[in-house]
């Protein structure tokens, strides 16, 4: 799972409500849609059959 504050906030919560899954969490405050790619592209030899990304909290409207 790939995400900014708003996972941050229930981080620890996530593997124990995936029970058999194995679950990593990579979150970062304020983190944009650019810092997330790098982070994609960085891990991409870990990421296994399913991605959760949650991306997209910092922006304001107009913004893009």
């Amino acid at each position: 799972m790939l995400g900014d504050s708003v996972l941050l906030g229930v981080r620890d919560l996530l593997p124990g409500a995936l029970p058999g899954w194995a679950v990593t969490v990579d979150t970062v405050g304020s983190r944009r849609l650019p810092q997330g790619i790098e982070v994609l592209r960085a891990r991409r030899a870990e990421i296994g059959a399913v991605v959760v990304i949650m991306l997209g909290n910092n922006y304001i409207a107009g913004e893009g």
